[in-house]
């Protein structure tokens, strides 16, 4: 970005941090803020950059950037899609009357405030990207169960298992929700609140904002007042766009070197090496797994008292002595001079962001070296300047800093030298951040000595618990909470390493050099305890004598598979020469550009691709194999999405990423097929010219694939009319076609409204609009009348098509198709299809009239204004046996999380009816 942007940039942050509000009003720049704050310099920089200043505000596009702490949770999502891992569970008990409706209203007027509650992370031109929907077309709805109907003895067992369940319940990052509301009831005032958020939504300081305001939400809707809040809080895309700045600044250069030079040459191979020897009960697998489990310890006011009094003394703070009274524990267990742990930091040093919903939190990287057998007094002074160093350079995102120290061991690594960890396992650190962040450490420590406001609610008291679900990011933490008096310490660990009774050692050792160590704090560490024999005397080695390396030697690709994926290596890493063994994280790939490579091979084999196997295969002679092994050799066009068993299969017409939830979903022995165009990779997935001889392909696998019929047939959005020819060349050609499943799927007589009946239906949803929502429908539709304006060209071959797909994203073909005046925004060889599909349908409606079983699935969520021609989406006259349902969602999330479960369950119904009518026939 110019420096004229970045100017602009920096002159935002400095209006809000000085109490100054922007916004945009209808195309204005608007300005709110105390008196005096509007000083006439200020007032001068804001005219001058006023152009400038609404571009950054209201950008042209709908998507925003992702922070560097979001990408790292987007790739983790990628990695383990339904892991709970990164699930941030809040759970709330309540006692007396409460008022259901003002707490749903509360929590609506949350989704409103809070831009994240109301974000998504698509993949957009194989970019991750961050949308966010429009407050007033997006709630947070509030699922409610009443547990009364269950005997009083095992309603609080029914809790927990509702709890747990939302607690582990997976989310999906790319089509949300990411949060999830759920109120029970477990007696007459008897309530749990339960709210769930995807962390690249939200952190710790967020569920304290979230909790105080529902209160006073919730305080000021159950008594008929209004919103306790007269402005909204700055939007995270803001702290995104800052960020992206920042890391073009010396002040940003300047933390990476520190950082370095902390955590790098020697330093680093130490770090590595101490946490490669910390002791468990059970050897640490190849792929990390996260599996987790919690011990609880308390640590008295007497004992906290004597310690913070012992650390105010040395200028220190409780934390810091915690601190190094864990990294003592932590050098006797590993026997290590060099102890590093990582820890987090609220990264919310800037007044705008402190009350916004999001991501911001950094993680540190402490070590602390305990040669010298210093006593602890020494100890802690060196905690103390690890830790303020820490602090002053806590800006800079740590997928940086590691992104950085993993170059520079590549680098030592090409010149001969080789890290201790990649000696001692002999292979290189895995290129994912999880396992970056293993290289730097592996246990982690927490102090958290913020106390949430405790806020009552009219009439209802509040138990706050955040719930713990049953993973383990880290293979050790260890998290402090300060509470009024005492300190509660939460011990957890991954249980595929440690025995609880081991971990509950380690916490008594812990708590009895605390006890040691604030009565004599000049001991020596050689004069302290240490832990207990019979479990270090179990610890697991991992290290075994390096073998001698191979020069490596360059080896061109050998054949057409290896040279495909070549091509997109060179592409991507803008690298020429590159061998076929060679690692792509070594020739400048990193874990982002790896998902624009998966994303890519995927398209060019047809063949789904698990991001982990992908980062275990490096190469592009691993890749290829991997693309050589699959199921699926027969067709790049078909795509297996569940083996399943003997039923007639159900092939998913033009897709295979958008009906992978569908699969999972349907019953386990029902096989799922995905079929996609042989021409898909050249960018030509809406090649309408070639729809023939797409049909007559699938035609030809389907029946490779399933001889015969019974046939089963789905297809969303236009695949459906797709899948309808497929059907219907499967009926010429004599074979039973049991089921076509449309998803929502717009048939030829919805184009052809009259006039006057179109603009009777843009009446009626005129008429149910406020003046708030009529401003933004009117801006909707002239914002998609610009978009989608096709470019004057008569040719309707292929380069039509190549000029168009590139630059439509999956996302604004499906948003187009639901516009009702589709045809004026179509290019002109797709007009032309639907002209000769009408006419067809037109001139020899019973040649065209489709008489299998067929259903149609219509979303229920809709765009703003949209024209309901009729309940059966135009297919009235051709599809004579239709059956309709309507199923929450929207026109492509209808098949997607948390939607899919209920048009699973009928697709199920119908497909095992046809099961039983052939059973009958």
């Amino acid at each position: 970005m110019n420096a004229t942007k970045l100017k602009v940039a920096d002159l935002f942050f400095e209006l809000i941090e000085s109490g100054l509000m922007l916004r945009v009003d209808n195309g204005e720049l608007c300005y709110r803020g105390a008196k005096g704050v509007l000083t006439p310099e200020r007032r001068e920089a804001l005219v001058a950059s006023k152009t400038e200043l609404l571009s950054l505000l209201q950008p042209e596009t709908e998507y925003s950037l992702l922070s560097q702490q979001q990408q790292r949770l987007w790739l983790l999502f990628h990695w383990e899609p339904q892991s709970p891992l990164y699930n941030m569970p809040l759970s709330m008990r309540l006692q007396g009357p409460l008022n259901r409706e003002a707490l749903a209203q509360a929590l609506s007027e949350l989704s409103r405030r809070h831009s994240a509650l109301r974000s998504t992370f698509p993949l957009i031109d194989s970019r991750p990207v961050q949308a966010v929907a429009a407050p007033q077309s997006s709630d947070l709805p509030l699922k409610f169960h009443d547990l009364r109907h269950w005997p009083e003895s095992e309603r609080q067992s029914q809790a927990e298992i509702f709890t747990n369940d939302e607690g582990v319940r997976p989310f999906d990052v790319r089509n949300g929700p990411l949060c999830r509301a759920c109120l029970l009831q477990s007696g007459d005032e008897e309530w749990s609140l339960l709210l769930t958020m995807h962390h690249i939504i939200s952190d710790g300081w967020s569920l304290r904002i979230l909790f105080e305001e529902i209160t006073q939400l919730y305080t000021a809707f159950s008594q008929g007042e209004p919103s306790p809040f007269d402005t909204v809080p700055p939007d995270y895309s803001l702290f995104s766009l800052w960020q992206k700045q920042w890391l073009q600044s010396d002040a940003s250069q300047a933390q990476l070197e520190y950082w370095k030079a902390k955590l790098g040459g020697d330093n680093q191979t130490s770090g590595q090496a101490s946490f490669a020897r910390i002791p468990t009960d059970f050897p640490r697998p190849e792929l990390r797994t996260y599996p987790g489990d919690v011990h609880f310890t308390k640590i008295s006011s007497d004992l906290k008292a004597d310690l913070k009094t012992l650390a105010t003394r040395e200028g220190a703070t409780l934390f810091m002595a915690l601190l190094a009274v864990f990294q003592i524990v932590l050098g006797q267990m590993a026997q290590s001079e060099v102890v590093r742990v990582g820890s987090a930091i609220a990264n919310r040093n800037r007044n705008q962001t402190k009350s916004t919903v999001g991501f911001f939190v950094n993680t540190l990287a402490l070590q602390t070296k305990l040669d010298g057998n210093p006593t602890f007094l020494e100890v802690l002074r060196r905690a103390r300047e690890t830790s303020l160093g820490a602090f002053a350079h806590q800006e800079l995102p740590f997928e940086i800093v590691v992104d950085a120290l993993h170059e520079t061991t590549n680098k030592q690594t090409a010149h001969g030298e080789t890290t201790t960890e990649e000696s001692a396992t002999g292979a290189r650190v895995q290129a994912d951040t999880s396992q970056h962040a293993r290289a730097q450490f592996q246990v982690f420590f927490v102090f958290q000595n913020i106390p949430w406001k405790p806020i009552q609610m009219p009439s209802v008291s509040i138990e706050l618990q955040i719930e713990q679900t049953p993973t383990a990011k880290f293979e050790l933490a260890l998290a402090i909470y300060e509470g009024e008096h005492d300190l509660s310490a939460k011990w957890e660990f991954n249980t595929d390493l440690f025995r609880p009774e081991t971990v509950a050692k380690i916490a008594t050792h812990y708590g009895r050099l605390l006890e040691i160590i604030a009565a004599q704090p000049n001991l020596k560490l050689s004069d302290l305890p240490q832990p207990d024999a019979d479990y270090i005397a179990t610890a697991t080695t991992e290290f075994i004598s390096p073998a001698p390396e191979t020069p490596a030697v360059f080896l061109a690709p050998r054949d057409a598979e290896e040279e495909k994926i070549a091509a997109i290596w060179r592409r991507l890493l803008q690298v020429e020469n590159i061998g076929v063994r060679d690692d792509f994280f070594d020739v400048g790939g990193h874990s982002l550009l790896a998902i624009r490579l998966l994303d890519e091979v995927e398209k060019l084999s047809g063949q789904q691709l698990s991001l982990a196997m992908f980062f275990q295969q490096p190469t592009i002679e691993g890749q290829a194999a991997l693309l050589k092994s699959e199921d699926n050799s027969a067709s790049r066009s078909l795509i297996t999405l569940q083996k399943g068993g003997d039923k007639p299969a159900l092939f998913c017409i033009d897709g295979a990423v958008r009906y992978r939830a569908l699969a999972s979903h349907l019953s386990p022995d029902q096989p799922v097929y995905g079929l996609i165009p042989e021409d898909a990779t050249a960018g030509q997935w809406y090649s309408f010219d070639k729809i023939g001889a797409r049909v007559r392909e699938y035609v030809k696998i389907i029946k490779k694939v399933q001889p015969h019929g019974p046939y089963n047939l789905a297809g969303l959005s236009f695949a459906g009319v797709v899948a309808l020819m497929v059907a219907q060349q499967l009926r010429k050609s004599g074979e039973e076609v049991s089921l076509l499943a449309l998803f929502d799927t717009y048939g030829p007589g919805y184009f052809v409204l009259p006039p006057g009946q179109r603009f009777s239906l843009h009446w009626r949803a005129w008429k149910k609009m406020d003046a708030r929502e009529r401003t933004k429908y009117l801006a909707e539709r002239a914002r998609r009348r610009l978009k989608f304006q096709p470019k004057n060209n008569t040719k309707v071959a292929e380069e039509t098509v190549a000029e168009y797909s590139p630059q439509r994203s999956q996302e604004e073909w499906d948003d187009a198709w639901q516009i009702d005046n589709l045809a004026r925004r179509l290019s002109t060889s797709e007009k032309d299809y639907l002209r000769r599909l009408i006419a067809l349908m037109q001139r020899r409606p019973e040649t065209a009239r489709y008489h299998g079983q067929t259903v149609i699935f219509i979303a229920q969520d809709q765009p703003m204004g949209f024209m309901e021609a009729d309940t059966n989406r135009g297919w009235g006259d051709f599809l004579p046996n239709l059956q309709t349902y309507s199923v929450p969602g929207t026109h492509t999330g209808m098949i997607q999380e948390p939607h899919i479960a209920d048009v699973a369950r009928l697709l199920n119904e119908r497909l095992n009816n046809t099961l039983s009518d052939a059973g009958n026939s």
